[in-house]
């Protein structure tokens, strides 16, 4: 996407990808210009993978979920930004007159100026977070890619949503148009309305305002200069929606080009879930068999010492039985 078109509407506020509170270039190893830790292919562990003949350093599980809360920062930050950008709309549905419209107009364009910017980085984060995930090898990987796949679904309903908002804005807008034309023109035909609140006809309808200004003047000129302002912002409606449609597309390649990964990763992670209940289920078991066998055990100790006072017990009284008798035995003698 690019961002030459910002130059009319006083330069773009985000010139270089960044957004204000997020210095991407510090923590994205990936990122043009960023402090990128290289080493020699050479230096490459085994199995992991190299571009252009250097190794490029995967993140921690650290500092790959820090850059993952941050990509969710400035999602949340596009979704404040959709809320500022359709109270800007209603104010200038409402605006009464050029002046009022002309003193909201250049705000409303640095707001979505700093929108599509910060859509621009969300998605180059995206991109380098997959990146870091294909390059990881060891067993981060699968959360790599389980973190990354509700983002970009966020990200593509957000940009789905911001969609939305622009073509409302310029449907009420067109009917908002067609209104004022009618006021210079009131004799104006459906095709000639139609041209006024057609945003890619700009020379033609450059004519319409012009033989309608030949033809009318005072208050009408006013209405017509309001009519044309209007247009104007209709055309740069149509050219925000056409960015965030490419822009949606090229993350929905981007979904389809790694769903395959992706799903390999979630067969992994549903056949690592599968294996580890089945363990906890033997491991269950092992328990149980373990306090039986420590009943077991217990139970013999117990009928061992049962026989062995038993026994004892039975010695015991026999060699009081014998000495008993034999004591008897010298008394007999003896008398």
């Amino acid at each position: 996407m690019s961002y030459a078109q910002y130059d009319q509407y006083g330069g773009n506020p985000h010139d270089g990808g960044s957004t204000p509170g997020y210095d991407v270039g510090a923590s994205d190893p990936y990122a043009q210009g960023g402090s990128t830790e290289l080493r020699n292919m050479s230096a490459a562990p085994q199995g992991q993978t190299t571009t252009g003949g250097v190794y490029i350093q995967p993140r921690t599980q650290r500092e790959f979920l820090d850059q993952v809360a941050a990509v969710r920062d400035l999602l949340r930050g596009f979704e404040t930004s959709m809320t500022e950008v359709s109270r800007y709309h209603q104010r200038l549905l409402d605006a009464t007159d050029t002046a009022s419209a002309a003193d909201l107009g250049p705000g409303l364009q640095q707001l979505e100026s700093e929108t599509l910017s910060r859509n621009e980085q969300i998605k180059r984060l995206i991109k380098n977070l997959e990146q870091d995930a294909a390059n990881t090898a060891d067993d981060t990987q699968n959360m790599k890619f389980t973190q990354i796949a509700p983002l970009k679904k966020e990200f593509q309903a957000k940009l789905t949503k911001y969609q939305g908002v622009e073509r409302d804005y310029r449907t009420r807008r067109q009917e908002q148009i067609r209104r004022q034309y009618l006021i210079v023109n009131p004799d104006a035909t459906d095709s000639e309305l139609a041209a006024v609140a057609d945003t890619s006809n700009d020379p033609g309808s450059q004519n319409v305002f012009a033989m309608a200004l030949t033809n009318r003047r005072g208050q009408a000129q006013s209405a017509l200069g309001a009519v044309k302002a209007r247009h104007d912002e209709l055309q740069r409606i149509e050219r925000t929606i056409t960015e965030l449609a490419a822009l949606f597309n090229e993350m929905d390649q981007l979904v389809v080009a790694q769903e395959p990964l992706v799903e390999r990763t979630e067969q992994n992670a549903e056949h690592a879930t599968t294996d580890l209940e089945g363990g906890n289920k033997h491991v269950g078991k092992a328990i149980v068999h373990a306090r039986n066998r420590n009943k077991l055990k217990w139970w013999c100790f117990f009928i061992v010492v049962l026989i062995i006072l038993a026994i004892a017990l039975g010695v015991g009284l026999g060699v009081g039985l014998a000495q008993t008798t034999k004591n008897k035995a010298q008394d007999a003698t003896q008398h």
